[in-house]
């Protein structure tokens, strides 16, 4: 947690710096996106930033220590694996909801350069985007690891499909698109 313990005026302040540095794309000006976080809102922003770390009470988190306060959303678990080279992450809800509506492809990816640098130049977010019907993919899972190994792929991957067919789908039958990592493509021949 990189702000816990930090002032909020400063957060506040390094934010609306990082806008200015930041290259939004084509079509979006640096200096609009700053006038809308800033235009008589910057109170309003900085107390959203002073709630959010009083509201964390100090707490440090770590790959191997994640407090309870950050495994839940609403109440509901959300850290649903956690072993020591590999986090998973969905709700139960979304899972059910996704078989339910006639899930048929599984869209997976990593990021590689935006971790916490305690975790190592290897860790990632890996996201699962889930397809059903004619609707647009929708993520569904999150996998943050410590490396990029055909073993990690394969334990995500494994967990996954036994939480979907549990829900009722048939994992023979879905689509799966995979990014370039040739580990994630590696444990995907080996799962089925």
């Amino acid at each position: 947690m990189q702000f816990v313990g930090k002032n909020p005026k400063d957060i506040y302040t390094q934010t609306v710096k990082d806008i200015k540095r930041t290259d939004f794309g084509v079509g979006v000006d640096r200096d609009s996106v700053k006038r809308s976080f800033t235009r008589g809102e910057h109170h309003r922003h900085r107390s959203s930033f002073s709630r959010a770390l009083n509201a964390q009470g100090g707490a440090k988190v770590s790959f191997c220590d994640v407090p309870d306060q950050f495994t839940k959303i609403d109440d509901k678990v959300f850290l649903q694996v956690k072993e020591e080279d590999m986090h998973l992450f969905y709700r139960k809800k979304t899972m059910k909801l996704a078989v339910k509506a006639g899930l048929h492809t599984i869209i997976c990816d990593g990021v590689h350069g935006f971790h916490p640098s305690e975790l190592g130049r290897k860790a990632q977010l890996y996201g699962l985007h889930a397809v059903c019907g004619d609707a647009q993919a929708k993520p569904f899972a999150y996998a943050v690891t410590i490396n990029k190994l055909t073993a990690t792929y394969l334990k995500v991957f494994q967990n996954i499909a036994s939480r979907l067919e549990k829900y009722g789908a048939d994992i023979n039958q879905l689509n799966v698109v995979l990014g370039y990592e040739t580990a994630a493509h590696n444990a995907a021949e080996q799962f089925g």
